[in-house]
């Protein structure tokens, strides 16, 4: 995963390729994963759901209904964590 992280173009099937060459996952067994009928329709499957939801970038997260993405710095989460917390906290009282 911090591999993926790092590139920071769209990850079509060159680019894939490219990061299990360097992860050093045989290619044969890779490419038959990514062929398989039923991982595309999972895939297809969760990119629908992410468009239903309004979903705009990855990593996208819903932190108490409301949408958070970003993918230039992850300590985004944190503070957006703690904002929710905040919220929550305010609105309960002591």
């Amino acid at each position: 995963m911090k591999l993926l992280a790092t590139i920071e173009q769209r990850l079509d099937m060159d680019v894939l390729l490219d990061a299990a060459r360097k992860l050093g996952i045989p290619m044969n067994a890779f490419k038959g994963y990514m062929n398989n009928p039923a991982v595309r329709a999972h895939a297809l499957r969760s990119r629908q759901e992410g468009l239903d939801y309004g979903v705009k970038a990855t990593p996208t997260f819903f932190i108490n209904g409301r949408q958070y993405y970003s993918y230039y710095n992850p300590m985004w989460i944190v503070d957006a964590v703690e904002y929710e917390y905040e919220q929550v906290r305010a609105n309960i009282g002591p």
